[in-house]
């Protein structure tokens, strides 16, 4: 008994931890931060739960849900006549919070130094801090200091102890030659990395796609091999009656095909793994597939 008492009492102090890391306290953090560098709130903070995110961003909305959106807290900061706009996401899981990280950089902007989870663009920067992001945007294009921003991440990094973790399907992605990485959970996420129809064909657990110099990678994950077989024959119906594809190739497990912009597309099985190649050139099918076959066993 003792021995469990142990165990529980070590246990214990770290969940609790954690779980106090409310929204209001990551947005103390951040509100801290600004009045020492002698910004002002400008009147008072709102918050937006479930489907009330609709009322905040009406028309965006529904990729936050798709991913898991929990709340969200806003609130408009000056200095004189400069605004900055702080939103602070609360979502189910830290995934979760990956995927819209991941999906609002949209491969562009540049990596803080030291920081892969912190993205500068130029007049706004983006934070992915465990189930958290966090956006923060100055008014009128306003530059900001590289130091503050690293003081800041520090300190919501000292809050949120835990660290983060991207989603496990993206270790199946090559990283050589890897530019960017997103994470999908849905049809609406889907979308933004390729368009193949308007409605849900893929049926997808999960997935992940990765930027590569010529060519990109998506790769979906089901719940075992045959749940891929089943829902690999649905997409393939769907994608050969849209007349946007054209040139057909079947062989096996392996599909080519292209599409109206001349970009060469190939999809194929790989246990439990439905992975789809995206290129301007179709002559580098086979090496990509020699690579996803020694990554994916």
């Amino acid at each position: 008994m003792k021995k469990i008492n142990l165990i529980i009492s070590f246990i214990l102090p770290v969940y609790t931890l954690f779980a106090q890391v409310s929204i209001e306290s990551v947005y103390t953090v951040v509100s801290e931060k600004f009045t020492g560098y002698y910004w002002e709130q400008e009147g008072e903070e709102n918050f937006y739960v479930g489907e009330e995110l609709f009322d905040y961003i009406n028309g965006g909305a529904d990729v936050y849900l798709e991913y898991g959106f929990k709340q969200v807290m806003v609130a408009k900061y000056k200095n004189g006549r400069n605004k900055v706009y702080i939103d602070i996401y609360e979502m189910y899981d830290s995934s979760a919070a990956f995927g819209i990280f991941s999906l609002s950089s949209n491969c562009q902007g540049e990596i803080l130094k030291d920081y892969d989870n912190v993205i500068l663009f130029d007049y706004y920067f983006l934070i992915w801090r465990n189930n958290y992001f966090i956006s923060l945007t100055y008014q009128d294009e306003i530059t900001y200091d590289t130091n503050f921003v690293v003081e800041l991440i520090d300190e919501i990094e000292n809050i949120i102890s835990i660290k983060s973790e991207e989603p496990a399907i993206l270790q199946q992605l090559p990283n050589e030659n890897l530019k960017c990485k997103k994470y999908v959970r849905g049809h609406l996420g889907f979308n933004d990395i390729y368009h193949f129809d308007n409605k849900n064909i893929f049926l997808f657990c999960e997935a992940a796609t990765g930027e590569y110099e010529n060519y990109k990678i998506i790769i979906m994950k089901y719940f075992d091999v045959k749940d891929r077989i089943e829902k690999y024959d649905y997409s393939l119906h769907c994608i050969q009656n849209n007349p946007k594809f054209s040139n057909f190739n079947i062989l096996d497990d392996k599909v080519t095909f292209s599409d109206m912009k001349n970009n060469y597309i190939c999809l194929f099985g790989l246990n439990e793994y439905l992975v789809i190649i995206i290129s301007q050139e179709d002559d580098c099918f086979n090496e990509i597939l020699n690579l996803m076959n020694n990554k994916i066993q």
